[in-house]
């Protein structure tokens, strides 16, 4: 069977368009800083479409939308942070990033208690998870959880335990 299908760059460009939009995955990234200096690295890697060719790269499904925030140069992890905002989950604790906070989406950090996470500035949220390391139920005994103003809405965010299969949506948290 043949792998490459070389009519492709033949198809009309609204076909080729709509197959390279159904290339694009959900995905958990997770992004940090490294270093004393503001320099951005993740693990995770680049994303298929963007190894194809030219034309998938323009199409413009990913972007480096964190480039002001500095990226990561050191010959051992030379990967540059592209991202889908509209569909990826970012992972990272939101107040490392306020200047960029604005354009998280989908955002997921990791709760530890008697720390304080400021979504603020996180104003375009449509979902949040949280993973909390010594359990969700914190957030119910606690005022935090009424406390916060949630952009995307209490009924879009959840709560998980690491380990876990188990989630909570938040809006549980008050029944």
């Amino acid at each position: 069977m043949a792998t490459t299908f070389h009519l492709f760059p033949y198809l009309p460009w609204e076909l080729r368009a709509r197959i390279w939009e159904l290339t694009v995955e959900l995905r958990t990234v997770e992004i940090g800083f490294t270093g004393k200096s503001v320099r951005m690295r993740s693990p995770t890697q680049v994303p298929a479409i963007l190894h194809a060719c030219r034309e998938a790269r323009n199409i413009g499904l990913y972007k480096k939308p964190f480039s002001e925030v500095g990226a990561q140069r050191e010959r051992s992890e030379n990967r540059q942070v592209w991202l889908n905002l509209e569909i990826d989950m970012i992972y990272t604790f939101p107040g490392k990033f306020r200047r960029v906070a604005a354009s998280f989406q989908r955002l997921k950090f990791r709760y530890v208690p008697f720390s304080f996470v400021n979504l603020d500035y996180c104003q375009n949220l449509k979902e949040v998870q949280i993973s909390c390391e010594n359990g969700f139920h914190r957030w119910a005994l606690h005022e935090c959880w009424s406390g916060y103003h949630w952009h995307c809405g209490k009924e879009n965010v959840l709560f998980s335990e690491p380990g876990s299969d188990q989630t909570l949506a938040g809006i549980e948290l008050e029944e």
